[in-house]
């Protein structure tokens, strides 16, 4: 499959005159012996044109020191500042392997911009979870608990990442998507259902009803939270009623 998604690792930059829609990848750089985050998420937004930017640095050794008298360190700093300023979104990721305390304090700046999309992912066992959803809270920033949702999230929540479709890539229709939904939801089993999309394979027709419920409840997210504030004396439960 063709890759249309562009990838930039520190200290390299962008040019100035990229229209694509840029992603930062900020959170966890310390190993967790899982699969890189920022791997995965890179691979799953590769079908897309965006720009992505990523600050890891795998020469990054007992020899850096974290003050300016390291060049190397300098240098790292002011690129990862620079690229969040520019960036279209920023991705967030805290797991519960370290408390990621630079990573904290850049989720601090990025909170107070209205001008760019934040994405944050606290998993489960992180120590200063309850801190990450307190800064968030009431914000028009996106949280997730899940990694894998990442990508979906930034794919709905967004309108600026457009899926590009390739040569060779068979779209579900609308009305497949509509006898998926159908299907599932009447109780038929997954090889059922698969055996009536020939064609389909039963991992990309679990992915595809995934992906659509995942879109529709971030919908309805944005109807509710539309509905509040067309009129502020609802609460959140009021303007679900209010649909």
């Amino acid at each position: 499959m063709e890759r249309y998604a562009k990838v930039f690792m520190a200290p390299r930059k962008p040019d100035p005159g990229d229209k694509s829609v840029s992603i930062f990848l900020a959170g966890i750089t310390t190993s967790t012996g899982e699969p890189d985050w920022r791997e995965v998420l890179t691979n799953d937004l590769m079908n897309h044109r965006v720009t992505i930017m990523n600050p890891n640095r795998p020469d990054w050794d007992i020899t850096w020191k974290e003050d300016f008298s390291d060049k190397r360190w300098e240098e790292q700093v002011w690129w990862e500042l620079d690229m969040q300023e520019v960036a279209d979104i920023i991705v967030f990721m805290f797991h519960p392997s370290t408390d990621a305390p630079i990573s904290l304090m850049e989720l601090g700046l990025a909170v107070k911009s209205k001008s760019k999309s934040i994405i944050v992912c606290a998993q489960d066992g992180y120590r200063k979870k309850g801190n990450v959803e307190a800064s968030t809270k009431g914000t028009h920033i996106k949280a997730l608990h899940i990694p894998g949702s990442l990508a979906l999230s930034i794919a709905y929540q967004t309108n600026i990442v457009t899926p590009v479709a390739t040569p060779n890539q068979r779209w579900w229709t609308e009305s497949e998507m509509r006898r998926l939904i159908q299907l599932r939801n009447s109780g038929e089993s997954w090889a059922a259902i698969t055996a009536q999309f020939p064609g389909r394979t039963l991992q990309g027709v679990k992915q595809t009803y995934r992906k659509r419920r995942f879109a529709t409840e971030l919908q309805m997210e944005k109807e509710a939270l539309a509905a509040t504030s067309a009129d502020p004396s609802l609460t959140g439960d009021d303007a679900e009623k209010s649909r």
